[in-house]
């Protein structure tokens, strides 16, 4: 989260350094200049501005006493901008972040538990080969080695690739946005039995996560066996499933890896 809490803290920095400035500045001068006695000015300019100033507030006191005299229609123009704000809640999204098109998104595969690098590598170029022959990928990049959603640990059964889209401007069909490729990547990686595969988009602040969800970590607070720490880490992502907020839940401690020692 300390890369949302940067973008506020620019932004707050900034207007408080504007506001000193203004403060500093501008409103001691509008004093000297506002606070004189009354003179007429011949300026037209300002005579001018004086007119139109006098026609908005006349206006403005029009609306006000027609609607006061007519409190049905009053009613119903508020009744009306209700409605439009409900079905803007309901189109517009609502999450503070919500996720975008970037022009590129991931796909996270990992293959069974200390599975050789070359055969991961083949699974990496298998999924390439795929995403490369679509008409809306502008090139791929596959990598084998490492698992990023398990914070980017080096797994020699795990592998990334990342297909970049071709520009907006080249798939301004619905079926060519990064969501309806994220689906059909996924049908795809669901075909395939060497590897899971996850096709997921990035977040819209760098940073901010991987996959645009949480990571944390399950920590024993009294001494305990490897067996049990995997145990309740199995129950805590069965329980995050039930969660309706929640579309994907999953631990990547994994106890059953062969060792040599």
């Amino acid at each position: 989260m300390r890369e949302n809490y940067k973008q506020f803290a620019v932004t707050i920095a900034i207007s408080v350094f504007i506001s000193g400035v203004v403060a500093l500045t501008l409103i001691p001068t509008l004093c000297t200049i506002f606070l004189k006695p009354k003179t007429i000015s011949h300026l037209k300019m300002l005579k001018w501005f004086d007119q139109g100033f006098e026609a908005a507030k006349h206006f403005y006191i029009n609306i006000i006493r027609f609607l006061l005299n007519n409190s049905k229609l009053a009613y119903a123009i508020l009744g009306v901008i209700i409605l439009i704000t409900t079905g803007l809640y309901k189109i517009i999204p609502i999450l503070l972040m919500p996720l975008e098109d970037l022009g590129y998104y991931y796909t996270d595969l990992v293959l069974p538990s200390a599975a050789s690098l070359d055969r991961t590598t083949i699974e990496a170029k298998k999924l390439a080969d795929y995403l490369i022959k679509q008409p809306t990928t502008d090139h791929v990049l596959a990598t084998a080695g490492f698992d990023v959603l398990d914070n980017s640990t080096n797994k020699t059964n795990a592998g990334l690739v990342i297909a970049v889209l071709k520009p907006w401007n080249q798939r301004l069909h619905e079926n060519q946005k990064v969501g309806v490729l994220i689906n059909a990547t996924n049908q795809f990686g669901n075909k395939q039995k060497e590897a899971e595969y996850l096709a997921f988009n990035v977040p819209p602040i760098r940073g901010l996560s991987t996959n645009g969800g949480i990571t944390f970590y399950l920590e024993a607070a009294t001494n305990t066996n490897v067996s049990q720490l995997y145990s309740d880490s199995v129950k805590l992502v069965a329980a995050l499933k039930n969660y309706p907020a929640i579309l994907f839940a999953k631990q990547f401690y994994d106890i059953s890896v062969p060792q040599l020692y």
